[in-house]
């Protein structure tokens, strides 16, 4: 069991590595989109153009593979938001079957609550298996987030991301 737990963290750490090196060149990485947004009303101010980014190097995959994802929070708002881990990640088909992706779990021992104030962004990289039922074909990949301002909740949703699993 320690060995198994011991290559998946080895993948993760050569994912990340790799995404890591991505950003600092600042290389372009093709299956990038741009991100979805949230616009939403407060009493006080208004929560406009949060956005959750998802990109990965991948958009080829088999079934049953694990995938590694970096996921951006920017805050382009006029009020400090509060963000924490935890994304919920679907794999959807052409024909609208969603498969949820999962991802390592977060207890509140390793929860990470990030307050984000205007003008600031935090970027997670989690590894997700694609499920060993997936048919080959054609799918998008998107992630959900929610986040709060003045103790308002609200959900954020990313981008979209084409794959191929094969």
């Amino acid at each position: 069991m320690k060995h198994k737990h011991h290559c998946h963290t080895m993948r993760f750490i050569i994912i990340l590595s790799a995404l890591m090196f991505c950003a600092f060149v600042r290389a372009d990485i093709p299956v990038y989109a741009v991100a979805a947004s949230a616009q939403t009303n407060t009493d006080e101010h208004s929560v406009q153009d949060v956005r959750l980014a998802i990109r990965t190097t991948n958009s080829f995959v088999h079934a049953n593979a694990e995938l590694g994802l970096a996921l951006t929070v920017t805050n382009a708002s006029d009020l400090t938001i509060v963000v924490a881990d935890g994304f919920r990640v679907n794999l959807v088909s052409d024909s609208g079957e969603i498969y949820k992706l999962v991802g390592p779990p977060v207890s509140e021992e390793t929860r990470n609550v990030v307050d984000l104030r205007p003008g600031e962004s935090h970027e997670w990289y989690i590894l997700v298996t694609i499920p060993k039922n997936v048919a080959p074909g054609n799918y998008i990949i998107e992630a959900a987030k929610s986040f709060s301002a003045n103790n308002k909740a609200t959900e954020l949703k990313s981008n979209q991301l084409k794959m191929v699993i094969n």
